[in-house]
């Protein structure tokens, strides 16, 4: 409660940021609750990325992750606390930092090695991203490894990878396949997304600030500290868009008995489509929450603007009952079932 109070406090600004860094890794060094653990992690990389002064920055971060180095190789061998550690480290990546390039490749290469540190597909794409985004790795490097095991979820990464590139070349790249590559999957597009903006370097988000800039009902545009892009609208073509909307035509209470609609934004361009679209899909080994609610609204909304665009839409609240959640779950009611029948005692969790 006290280290959450210290939280709230930071991110109030009334808490010096590295003060909270430092008082977080004295933290890190004891504390054994995962999600406690977890959580802390997050709001240490949200405080040094964000919150700490940008003149010191590049320091700060530095000694994270070389105080995390140090707390993952002295964690238990195999555990979720050196899992989460090492994770956490690789997202402190600086251009020039010789020792996080050499242990970032050692990691990849297998030379590195922490002592029950299982590297399976996943990781290591997360390894191939931390040295993508500090041009420690190259589209080559990135091909290389896709090619050792393609596969869609693969496919998913190297598109991150490649978006993460910290040079100019990678960031158009990465801007022309969000707007242009229409065969991309949505998760695809979303790790494009992901990568683009994973990039730190102000300059480098500059031409796309001004690009945005330029379109119709913006105001002002600015590059507002690492991974933002702050948007001003411009009030009076916002409130013009109204008088477009009705003049499009007005829906009466007739119209609507009738199951007129406002013809504004409606088109054929997938027209002859069908589209499956999943949402709220809410965790069945969890409670319901509000912001089920929230996901309800919004994918509705979605599934309206798909509409208005000519496809046929079907709704799916998909029953998520697959996975290592529902594995466990089932297990556990198998134990419980033997337990009633045997009189055995419970397993432990």
């Amino acid at each position: 409660m006290t280290w959450l109070a210290f939280w709230d406090m930071t991110r109030d600004g009334e808490f010096p940021a590295e003060r909270f860094v430092d008082m977080t890794l004295r933290l890190l060094a004891t504390e054994t609750e995962s999600t406690t653990f977890r959580y802390a992690l997050a709001c240490m990389s949200t405080t040094a990325h964000h919150y700490v002064a940008p003149a010191r920055r590049d320091d700060v971060l530095r000694h994270v992750a070389a105080e995390l180095w140090t707390l993952a190789n002295a964690a238990e061998a195999g555990s979720d606390t050196q899992f989460q550690l090492v994770t956490a480290y690789l997202g402190y990546g600086e251009e020039g930092d010789a020792a996080f390039a050499a242990n970032a490749h050692g990691l990849l290469d297998g030379t590195v090695r922490l002592e029950g540190l299982e590297i399976d597909n996943n990781f290591t794409w997360t390894i191939v991203q931390a040295l993508t985004s500090v041009n420690e790795m190259t589209n080559d490097d990135v091909d290389a490894q896709l090619a050792k095991k393609e596969t869609t979820e693969n496919r998913e990464f190297a598109y991150g990878a490649r978006a993460s590139m910290a040079t100019a070349e990678a960031k158009e790249w990465a801007w022309d396949q969000a707007l242009h590559n229409d065969e991309l999957t949505n998760s695809q597009l979303e790790a494009v997304a992901r990568g683009f903006s994973a990039t730190p370097r102000p300059d480098l988000a500059e031409p796309f600030a001004a690009a945005l800039a330029e379109a119709d009902g913006i105001a002002k545009v600015e590059v507002a500290g690492p991974g933002f892009i702050n948007i001003t609208l411009d009030s009076a073509s916002a409130a013009a868009v109204v008088d477009t909307v009705l003049a499009a035509g007005a829906v009466t209470d007739a119209d609507k008995h009738l199951n007129k609609v406002n013809e504004y934004g409606r088109n054929d361009h997938l027209g002859g489509q069908t589209l499956n679209l999943e949402f709220v899909s809410a965790n069945p080994t969890g409670p319901i929450h509000i912001g089920g609610t929230r996901w309800a609204a919004v994918g509705d909304a979605m599934a309206r603007v798909l509409e208005a665009n000519g496809a046929k839409v079907v709704r799916e609240y998909y029953f998520n009952d697959h996975g290592e959640q529902i594995n466990r779950f089932a297990k556990s009611l198998v134990a419980a079932w033997a337990c009633l029948l045997y009189t055995s005692p419970s397993p432990r969790d």
